[in-house]
């Protein structure tokens, strides 16, 4: 997942995001000033960069099918697995023996080794079931987190403000970002985990069993028992014990007091240990990279009458996951300079 490679690509799809974003072609567009949802396009972004990793190549924003396959992942608790997905990613499997690329790449050349196990793991089936996963899990936590991270900005303008003297400051205005800037941007760095902290997007992680009889409290999870074990990381990310004041969108709490990036052991949006989420590296890449390019290129603003809307997060349905409410903001090429006239 920390490969260059991988980096390249989020590096491209963060171009594409800011090109798609200063587009100006027609009224279905996101024009310059005008406020839009950025829900669908911050989708299409990091689904790209799923779309890379599976199938070497990533697709257009306004293409016939892949806004279908965007528009349902990010309804994330929606069945993705329907008949429908598993078309779409059948009709991309395809391999090159001599340049494998993909995953999918690597699948099939071990579908074709184990050919004669009866045993092996490399059938179709897991092929499909692995590929939707990936893009369950490494689209809609990401995309939402992003959106709750624009949404942020515009209400605290000050630290958007001060993200981007930063950037400015020391990436410039011509050099495209690169994950080599980030120890050189803490400010830009601590934005970014405190809007993971603040979010809470996957407050309760995934379900777990547990190896060996284990002691919590007053309960015992026994071995090989068929019991379902939850990891409360939602109450970590907002223990005061922990985070002075949670309720606060507060960046220098990761920043010590000469300004340099902190850590801080209770930050577990990721969980720990070793079923920590493999897709962390990419998950921080894509944040890292795709904000730094926006806010290199943009002004994010909206309209004054949308400036008492609540940070609160909305729950799924089911409970497991929190989106950000939702909202338009503005952009503004940072060429042109923001005129408020609202």
């Amino acid at each position: 997942m920390g490969k260059r490679s991988i980096e390249e690509r989020v590096e491209a799809e963060a171009q594409h995001l800011a090109e798609e974003i200063g587009k100006a072609e027609d009224q279905h567009s996101y024009q310059p000033g005008s406020p839009f949802s950025p829900t669908l396009i911050h989708t299409h972004a990091v689904s790209n960069v799923i779309c890379s990793i599976v199938f070497r190549n990533r697709f257009y924003y306004k293409g016939q099918k892949f806004p279908n396959l965007t528009s349902a992942i990010n309804n994330f608790f929606l069945d993705i697995s329907s008949i429908w997905s598993l078309d779409f990613i059948m009709e991309r499997v395809r391999m090159d023996p001599s340049c494998p690329q993909a995953f999918v790449d690597s699948f099939l050349m071990s579908t074709f080794q184990e050919m004669q196990n009866p045993q092996s793991v490399f059938k179709t089936k897991n092929l499909v079931e692995t590929a939707i996963q990936l893009f369950f899990a490494g689209t809609e936590t990401t995309s939402s987190t992003l959106r709750y991270g624009f949404l942020l900005l515009v209400k605290c303008l000050e630290i958007q403000d001060k993200v981007r003297e930063k950037i400015n400051r020391v990436i410039g205005r011509t050099h495209s970002p690169a994950m080599s800037d980030r120890g050189r941007v803490p400010y830009t760095n601590a934005e970014i985990h405190e809007i993971q902290r603040f979010a809470n997007i996957t407050p309760v992680g995934v379900l777990h069993k547990v190896t060996c009889d284990t002691h919590f409290r007053r309960y015992l999870p026994p071995q090989g028992a068929d019991t379902d074990v939850w990891t409360a990381l939602g109450m970590v990310l907002q223990d005061p014990k922990h985070f002075k004041d949670p309720g606060n969108f507060h960046p220098e709490r990761f920043l010590d007091e000469e300004g340099r990036f902190k850590k801080n052991d209770a930050f577990l949006p990721f969980s720990t240990g070793k079923r920590e989420c493999l897709g962390k590296s990419l998950a921080l890449m894509e944040l890292f990279l795709m904000l730094t390019t926006i806010l290199q290129r943009f002004t994010l603003k909206w309209l004054k009458l949308q400036q008492q809307t609540d940070l609160t997060p909305r729950e799924t349905e089911i409970g497991i996951g929190i989106v950000p409410p939702s909202y338009e903001l503005c952009t503004l090429p940072r060429e042109e300079g923001w005129q408020d006239t609202a």
